[in-house]
């Protein structure tokens, strides 16, 4: 798996990217030993540097995938980097902070809600000062001005778990 090069903006190894989809596929069948197998070399691919900004490509731009291996490119994102949140360079936090919200516009809604949950827990570390657009992105897409319905209810599904599960964060005056 590689990443861009001195700052251009990062692309998918397709070969890697085709592995990687090939394994999450794999984790979902009902075959054991081909889950077990696959378990084994997801294990092996969380250990790549891009590990992430490949699950984030699966999630937020898979759109040919079934929506469950995108699911799960989400749920593995958004555990790995909670459990490995220190360790994570800054480079790779922004470019997710910057591109995650994008699967609040999906067509599919359970990438939608996966999406959902990515943010709510990302905005739960980061709060409304280190990620300072993530409230009026959302306002914006709720509002649904030349937005999608879909977009409409995968934003405000967002902001309806943001305030259920970081209502402390958000019960702060910022900047008045």
């Amino acid at each position: 798996m590689s990443s861009g090069v001195g700052g251009q903006i990062w692309a998918p190894n397709v070969e890697s990217l085709d592995q990687l989809v090939l394994i999450l596929s794999g984790t979902l069948t009902s075959n054991s030993s081909i889950r077990v197998q696959a378990t084994e070399a997801l294990e092996k691919a969380k250990s790549e540097i891009d590990f992430d900004n490949y699950l984030l490509h699966i999630l937020i731009n898979g759109t040919n995938l079934e929506p469950q291996v995108r699911a799960s490119a989400g749920l593995l994102m958004k555990n790995d980097i909670l459990k490995n949140f220190n360790k994570k360079s800054n480079e790779l936090k922004n470019h997710i902070l910057n591109e995650i919200i994008k699967g609040l516009i999906d067509q599919q809604s359970l990438v939608r809600n996966i999406t959902g949950n990515v943010i709510t827990s990302l905005f739960s570390i980061y709060g409304v000062e280190q990620w300072p657009q993530l409230l009026p992105n959302l306002m914006e897409l709720a509002k649904g001005a030349g937005n999608s319905i879909e977009s409409q209810e995968g934003a405000m599904s967002c902001l309806s778990k943001i305030c259920e599960d970081s209502a402390r964060l958000l019960d702060v005056d910022y900047n008045g």
